[in-house]
């Protein structure tokens, strides 16, 4: 049991890192992780940021704004998850589902937090970008009707 766990937390850390979203902590786990900010030549590919630490200070009104507002960065992350696993696994509709949660709570993140909270987060405009993608397939696959089996074999 134990080396399964093992197994399985290593192989979605390794579809995690593969797929450029969120380093194996942000995956896995609720504890701030890095994410990797950049990409192409002469940028800072590779080079990790943590994720929640502010490279901008951030205006917040009070305390209860930035408990909700963490709250809310991990929802949203539970909902990114989500349609990952959910679109691996082949269900369009399911994946779709929670790609529509995650677009309306990181909207709801970024009305109610301070401006650059939801990047700081990790929620790159790759990311969404990526999940954005997920939703749009899901929704017109999830829309096509189910291709009815065939009945013994083609020619018989």
């Amino acid at each position: 049991m134990e080396r399964s766990k093992r197994s399985n937390k290593a192989a979605l850390a390794g579809l995690c890192l593969l797929l450029g979203f969120w380093s194996a902590a942000h995956c896995g786990e609720n504890a701030p992780g890095q994410i990797l900010q950049g990409e192409g030549k002469g940028s800072s590919h590779g080079k990790a940021q943590a994720a929640g630490k502010p490279g901008l200070s951030l205006a917040w009104r009070d305390e209860e704004q930035k408990k909700d507002c963490k709250r809310a960065a991990q929802e949203v992350r539970q909902h990114f998850i989500k349609a990952r696993e959910f679109s691996i696994q082949g269900d369009a509709c399911s994946s779709e589902a929670q790609a529509r949660a995650f677009r309306e709570g990181l909207e709801k993140m970024k009305g109610e937090c301070p401006q650059g909270f939801a990047e700081q987060s990790g929620f790159s405009p790759k990311v969404v970008k990526n999940v954005m993608a997920l939703e749009t397939l899901g929704r017109e696959r999830c829309a096509q009707p189910a291709a009815k089996p065939e009945r013994g074999l083609p020619g018989r």
